[in-house]
């Protein structure tokens, strides 16, 4: 798969603000999901939330995960999707830029405005 965006169309901000959300490059990989992702036939689909190292499959909360879900279920029938700071990213999509990049953990943001600003624009995204 090619990249979702191209490192010469890559914005120069940083991705390591409270901000993460609005970030130019987040923001143009949350709508290349929406509007030209595949999404995998399979029956079932399973959000797990993000983690501090990435790529999120290489972490140890979704070895974890992964060790509960394939002891009861096979591969080939479940697609694993991350939710949390950079929003919705299948987990064929973890190792992309920006989702492999950012450095922001919503989970340890304590800013009241963020996270209601947070749950806003991913709601938006999901519905």
């Amino acid at each position: 798969m090619s990249e979702i965006i191209p490192k010469n169309e890559r914005s120069i901000k940083p991705l390591d603000t409270e901000y993460i959300m609005h970030h130019p490059d987040m923001v143009k990989a949350n709508e290349w999901i929406l509007k030209n992702y595949n999404i995998p036939k399979r029956p079932i689909a399973i959000f797990v939330p993000c983690s501090k190292k990435k790529p999120y499959h290489l972490s140890p909360s979704h070895k974890i995960f992964d060790k509960v879900i394939f002891s009861l279920l096979e591969i080939k029938d479940v697609h694993i999707i991350t939710f949390g700071t950079c929003g919705i990213v299948p987990r064929e999509l973890d190792e992309k830029y920006p989702f492999y990049n950012y450095k922001f953990m919503m989970g340890k943001c304590n800013i009241k405005e963020i996270k209601d600003d947070f749950f806003k624009v991913e709601s938006k995204r999901i519905c």
